[in-house]
């Protein structure tokens, strides 16, 4: 049965007096916390684990025993150190570095990735830098709305500063970039599991939504998510047996508790290449208690080993709904 955890939100937070009482009327497993690498690493070598430190004496002040941690380390969530010199790309208000075209960005997330995993034995579940705001960027160009398979990471000049033409988008190129990270995880925390959320490669409904309330055109109707997680899920498969198990696949914020075609497409795929091995989901903003069980139903069918809830969700549809779902 899935391992449930609560999230404390995308900026950190503190397990109160009251969150613990939630996870325990909930039934919840767990918590899950999320940092943000700017905060952590304000100064090359200069580290901020103090509030790490804080989650874990609080879970064990508690008794919560199964921990998660979630990490942002691209764009706007990468400290400015990092990102100096390396290209940038832009829809509206996201950025994000062009991580196959900024070797220097890498070396450097990987370091602090291998600085962090010194806490690696605390957690069962890690979900690396992977992802976030790069569905925004995998969206079409406004100016070349005549392919709608070419977007702003296919565009070097519209990179700040520009790159070469040699540097734009390929799936192999963003594939090659995840399973680096993947493996250095798996190296550098080797008692944690890690989640990979293959629909933040590239599109997902939010990304379809942001590109028509940010260009006004219709929503972009080509799926490279579907290749691009084919290749990240190809390259997971290749691993030994033994570390393809600590790399479970999964969908993050798919907000309806009924599937779009575009969303039951791209879970199909992740069912397909995991060949029935567990994946990781999160509730998706659930607004009353059929649309908890309808996504946890979809969830398990999908052979869900952890599930991820927001306390905001927990609060909205009761914690007895929680509780009483079939573990």
């Amino acid at each position: 049965m899935p391992t449930i955890l609560l999230h404390l939100g995308t900026d950190g937070g503190r397990i109160t007096p009251a969150i613990a009482a939630t996870i325990k009327a909930a039934r919840l497993d767990g918590a899950v916390w999320t940092g943000h690498w700017k905060s952590m690493e304000t100064a090359p070598g200069a580290f901020n684990f103090w509030p790490i430190e804080q989650f874990l004496s609080d879970c064990e002040r508690y008794g919560i025993k199964t921990r998660g941690l979630r990490l942002y380390g691209g764009g706007q969530h990468a400290p400015a150190w990092a990102t100096d010199g390396s290209p940038i790309a832009t829809v509206g208000d996201p950025q994000y570095v062009v991580p196959w075209a900024a070797p220097l960005y890498t070396d450097r997330l990987l370091r602090f990735l291998e600085k962090l995993g010194q806490y690696g034995r605390y957690f069962q579940y890690l979900q690396p830098p992977i992802g976030v705001n790069q569905a925004e960027m995998i969206l079409p160009d406004s100016k070349a709305p005549d392919d709608a398979n070419v977007t702003v990471w296919h565009r070097p000049d519209l990179w700040d500063p520009k790159g070469q033409a040699e540097d734009r988008y390929t799936v192999a190129r963003h594939a090659a970039w995840v399973l680096d990270v993947v493996e250095h995880c798996l190296d550098t925390w080797p008692d944690t599991i890690l989640q990979i959320m293959v629909n933040r490669q590239a599109f997902d409904d939010e990304g379809r939504r942001t590109w028509t309330r940010l260009t006004g055109n219709p929503p972009a109707v080509a799926h490279p998510a579907e290749k691009a997680a084919a290749a990240v899920l190809d390259g997971r498969n290749a691993l030994s047996p033994e570390l393809a198990a600590r790399v479970i696949p999964g969908w993050t914020w798919a907000e309806q508790p009924l599937l779009t075609e575009d969303q039951q497409r791209l879970l199909d795929q992740i069912a397909y290449y995991c060949g029935g091995e567990p994946t990781c989901f999160d509730f998706g903003r659930p607004e009353t208690a059929s649309d908890v069980q309808a996504m946890y139903r979809a969830m398990r069918a999908y052979g869900a080993e952890v599930v991820r809830v927001g306390p905001q969700d927990v609060e909205r549809c009761g914690t007895e709904v929680f509780a009483g779902l079939e573990r």
